[in-house]
């Protein structure tokens, strides 16, 4: 079965039409059947056992007429790299669900063009990170890219210590990112970042198609996405970690869980990448890093938005501008939210900085300390927030599962790093299944002991 590919009506200079490279002996070690059935996709090569694992192991050879890899630029860590790319990653096309048409892309399936060098593989344990997180963001209604399936070989690579290959498929609205406009507008050729444009308002927002002004309705609907993005990153105390442009996707989901890590205790500065010495990308930096980037992909849209150069960066320049009120309005009710409260207020807003202030002082679990809020917790009652909180709750629009919704059940980063040694050991999928299961609330399996210790100076890692 061959998928239809859209990306092939792009211009050629922006990916390199290649197949998979096989591997041995794969082995199906998941599939996502909660996704299937939640975007209603068309299941024609997924209901047949065999044709599945040829296709999604990157050992099908109908691949070849379609399977292909795709170029882009990024500001990785602050400084520009005019070309990256899927340097190991193969894009076979579309699947159609119920209300939208994703791309399937599978990832450790080997070298192209653009793999400088790399082996073009995943680990075993790399793959299985990407599942949980991405379930963990996608169970508490981050907008993400999700996993389709896992599937192991006898092949090894060599990370840290020689590990077990996998090859992974992932399903994304679109895989156009800020670093693929950033290498189209590098081209000599004039006609490609046009092209690229048209590509995506028809794939991604058509209805900026009909704009007066397509291009800046682009970088709106961009912006938009990107803010309400990084306000769930917040929300569930997650911490991306590799924020470059070529990891910023136009449609707004979160792409890339190497050095992501979630925060303990209430810490703006929390930074978990083993090589972001700065902490460019902490906790408190997540907003105004999308700023920046979103600036980024305004310069490459400079030419598409006026013929004259100045007008455009006026235009351009005053879209991004709203980035600021935006952020704070749409985070004022996310702190709202979690607080179980509608709307937003600046009283609501200072007692949630309380709270989680309290939290880093104390050293009180982040997720804990709203659920002591949930479930009333008295034991808590010297503390001042406790009482205005309760003072509140008969003042304003108050709704429990409004709270519960927006607070996630206790997230440890020991508890992610315990889950998937378990999966790795047992080569099995069962233990993420049961953690996932405690983290949507349909068991009450023991996870979340915030009377563990946390692991100490806990580092997640690129090269994944």
């Amino acid at each position: 079965m061959v998928l239809p590919q859209n990306y092939l009506t792009l211009p050629q200079s922006l990916y390199q039409l290649n197949s998979p490279t096989a591997v041995s002996n794969p082995e199906l070690l998941y599939i996502n059947t909660r996704l299937i059935n939640e975007l209603g996709l068309e299941d024609d090569f997924l209901s047949d056992s065999q044709q599945s694992l040829d296709i999604l192991s990157g050992n099908s050879s109908d691949l070849v007429e379609s399977a292909l890899s795709t170029g882009y630029a990024g500001h990785q860590f602050g400084n520009f790299v005019p070309q990256l790319g899927d340097g190991r990653a193969h894009l076979l096309g579309q699947l159609t669900g119920s209300n939208n048409v994703f791309d399937v892309m599978l990832k450790g399936s080997g070298t192209n063009r653009y793999s400088r060098s790399g082996d073009g593989r995943c680990g075993l344990k790399a793959a299985l990170r990407e599942l949980l997180v991405s379930e963990i963001l996608s169970v508490n209604h981050a907008p993400t890219t999700r996993m389709l399936s896992i599937v192991s070989s006898s092949d090894t690579i060599m990370r840290q210590t020689i590990e077990q290959s996998a090859i992974v498929s992932r399903l994304a609205k679109s895989h156009i990112r800020i670093g693929t406009f950033q290498y189209a507008a590098l081209h000599q050729d004039k006609s490609v970042l046009p092209a690229l444009l048209e590509f995506t308002l028809a794939n991604i927002y058509p209805k900026a198609m009909n704009a007066e002004n397509p291009a800046l309705a682009l970088f709106k609907l961009v912006l938009d996405n990107c803010v309400d993005l990084v306000c769930h990153w917040l929300r569930i105390g997650f911490v991306h970690g590799v924020m470059n442009t070529d990891n910023i996707l136009l449609s707004g989901e979160t792409i890339d869980f190497g050095p992501c890590a979630f925060i303990n205790s209430y810490d703006p500065d929390a930074c978990f990448s083993s090589i972001d010495h700065q902490k460019r990308y902490a906790y408190k930096n997540q907003p105004s890093i999308m700023h920046w980037n979103l600036a980024r992909f305004a310069e490459c849209l400079i030419p598409l938005v006026d013929k004259d150069e100045q007008t455009a960066i006026t235009k351009l320049s005053n879209a991004l501008a709203t980035f600021g009120d935006k952020f704070k309005n749409r985070y004022a009710t996310v702190k709202a939210n979690k607080l179980g409260f509608n709307e937003s207020s600046e009283i609501i807003s200072n007692l949630y900085d309380k709270i989680v202030e309290t939290s880093q002082r104390n050293k009180i679990n982040f997720f804990d300390i709203f659920k002591q809020l949930e479930l009333q917790d008295t034991n808590q009652d010297t503390e001042q927030h406790f009482k205005d909180f309760e003072a509140l709750k008969q003042e304003a629009d108050f709704d429990l599962t409004r709270m519960t919704n927006s607070n996630p059940r206790i997230i440890l980063n020991q508890d992610i790093e315990t889950v998937l040694d378990e999966s790795v050991a047992q080569h099995s999928i069962k233990p993420i299944e049961n953690y996932l299961a405690y983290l949507n609330g349909s068991n009450n399996e023991q996870y979340g002991d915030i009377t563990q210790k946390p692991v100490k100076d806990y580092q997640t890692f690129c090269g994944t």
